[in-house]
């Protein structure tokens, strides 16, 4: 098979645990008799009113005897929950100091689906490096620090001639993200200055033809099981697939490419309430 690039509720009264990894208790709760477990939705200022999924979200806690509620991050109302779930907050990207703060500062007082050492390893986008060296296929990837002084020659030895990407390492959604035709062309991209240094932490890596062919698969993992697939297309002459660029997705059945990310990805993250691996199709576009 060619190589894949990685870029349950029980009722109140009983007690529910999901354990993490040695990062870890992702969430490890007893329902009490006498009320129900209050669980606050992480999001941002601009989601506070909820996207596509949040009334699934919302229902189905509420079958399962659970009382969400959506809570801006960076608002009040961080005394009333007893766990904590990351929802939407996706303005953290800018304000990542902040949030960090936050994340640590809440989670010292109320649990967090999911250890908070897994999503402060997933804040910044290096941790594509650590996959590699576990041995994940990745796509060919170079981080440069801010303050870094980009030498065409030493990208060229990395990429040659073919189309890069380059993108924040701390970002979210394609955005400040884009496509340069060679290493030549990155002084051109905002996340360099006119004189070639590095303005914040970016990530280059090489274009694989598939994102606009094959697409991207995002598999979910709840408690271990996975849980569903989605495949997300480019829109014309696009290379992001997010919605927000023109991309479209709709669920998919799991295929062999999802029981090799079970073998190989997933133990990497260990038991975890939740879960996501993005991937695409290999180099020369097939899945």
């Amino acid at each position: 098979m060619p190589p894949k690039e990685v870029t349950r509720c029980r009722r109140p009264g009983r007690s529910a645990s999901v354990q993490g990894g040695p990062a870890g208790p992702a969430l490890a709760l007893r329902w009490s008799r006498r009320r129900a477990i209050k669980l606050g939705l992480a999001a941002s200022a601009g989601t506070i009113g909820g996207v596509a999924d949040s009334a699934v979200l919302l229902q189905a806690a509420a079958i399962s005897g659970v009382q969400a509620r959506l809570i801006d991050w960076r608002g009040p109302g961080w005394g009333w929950p007893d766990a904590v779930l990351l929802h939407t907050p996706w303005d953290y990207t800018a304000h990542l100091g902040e949030f960090a703060a936050w994340l640590a500062a809440q989670s010292a007082r109320t649990p967090m689906v999911n250890p908070p050492a897994v999503t402060e390893g997933n804040l910044h986008k290096s941790y594509l490096l650590d996959l590699a060296a576990a041995g994940i296929p990745v796509p060919v990837t170079r981080l440069l620090r801010a303050g870094d002084r980009v030498d065409d020659r030493d990208l060229r030895s990395i990429f040659g001639a073919g189309p890069v990407v380059a993108k924040p390492a701390v970002g979210a959604g394609g955005r400040r993200m884009s496509r340069l035709p060679d290493v030549a062309a990155v002084p051109s991209s905002d996340l360099v200055s006119a004189s070639g240094v590095v303005l914040e932490d970016l990530l280059l890596q090489e274009f694989l033809p598939a994102v606009q062919t094959a697409g991207e698969h995002a598999l979910v993992v709840i408690a271990g099981q996975v849980s569903h697939l989605v495949h997300k297309v480019a829109a014309a002459g696009e290379f992001r697939v997010q919605a927000s660029h023109g991309g479209t997705e709709q669920l998919v059945d799991p295929d062999d490419a999802t029981a090799e990310l079970e073998r190989t990805v997933l133990p990497l993250v260990g038991n975890l309430a939740y879960a996501r691996v993005d991937y695409i199709g290999d180099r020369s576009g097939g899945r």
